[in-house]
Order: structure tokens, then sequence, then C-alpha cells
């Protein structure tokens, strides 16, 4: 049995990357971005997050992210696969 996350391409791509001595380009995003937003909605919103976390929470092999709120509200924000 094993406890380790299951990565994506992009970190798979820097695993082997570093593993066979490759230098990485510091100004190439690791993946392709999706286009959509990095965080929905606009930055004064991402000011009252006390807590976030990321992880399979639906198990469909994506990242999703849960945020806590300020006044206590938790949001899930479902991962697309695509860095979204």
């Amino acid at each position: 049995m094993t406890y380790s996350p299951i990565y994506g391409k992009d970190a798979q791509d820097l695993f082997a990357d570093a593993a066979a001595h490759r230098k990485v380009d510091d100004n190439k995003p690791p993946y392709q971005p999706s286009g959509d937003p990095w965080l929905p909605g606009a930055a004064t919103t991402w000011q009252h997050a006390n807590l976030m976390a990321s992880g399979d929470f639906r198990q469909t092999g994506h990242s999703d992210m849960i945020v806590v709120w300020s006044d206590g509200e938790v949001t899930l924000y479902p991962g697309n696969g695509h860095g979204g």
C-alpha cells in the first residue's frame, strides 16, 4: 500500500528532468495554462480565505481545492484536469 499522491504530467515531467539532470527553463510554466483565471473572483474576495487545501476530494483523478472563509463558510472548487 502506498500513501503517496498521484501527480499530473507536469510534476512527472519535472521529476524526469531532475532525475536526468536536465536544466528546467524557469520562464516556462510547468504546464499550459487553461485560460481560466488562477483563482475565481476578485483579489479582495481571496483576502477572506483563511485556509486552503488541494487534493482529489471527488476521486476524479484531478486536483480540487477547498477553501475555508473567514466567516466559517467552506467552498469546494472542483478541478477541471487542465489546471483550472
